[in-house]
């Protein structure tokens, strides 16, 4: 049999199945994707390229930020302060018209400035109440 056609099989199946039994979505793609390496390059070789391309991976400043912003909204929901947060922007947009959407968006800049996140400029398509 072709290396590719086994990978593929490997692959599909190993997802399948992993999926089937209610195996986390890591693990239903990460299991599959060693053992068709393993089979098509060896088992040597497959575990080198794998454990090479997860510190790869995990080396990426950009997507080291993606766990700390999780964790910092963890660590603020746990502490109460998101609550506060979203507290005090209903009380500041809460009695006008759409207030739940004004509500979102000035929680979500009262976020940004106490973690110290950039809120990007509203886009050109927004309508200009937004622009103001």
């Amino acid at each position: 049999m072709d290396p590719a056609t086994l990978a593929a099989i490997i692959l599909i199946a190993g997802v399948v199945v992993l999926i089937g039994i209610g195996a986390p979505i890591a693990i239903a793609i990460g299991l599959p994707s060693i053992l068709a390496l393993a089979a098509v390059v060896g088992t040597e070789q497959a575990v080198f390229v794998a454990s090479q391309r997860m510190f790869t991976g995990a080396s990426s400043f950009t997507l080291l930020a993606i766990p700390f912003f999780v964790l910092a909204g963890s660590l603020m929901n746990t502490g109460g302060i998101a609550e506060r947060l979203i507290d005090a922007a209903k009380v500041l947009v809460g009695r006008m018209p759409g207030s739940l959407a004004q509500t979102n968006v000035v929680g979500n800049a009262l976020f940004s400035s106490v973690s110290g996140a950039a809120m990007p400029p509203p886009p050109r398509w927004a309508p200009p109440s937004v622009r103001a």
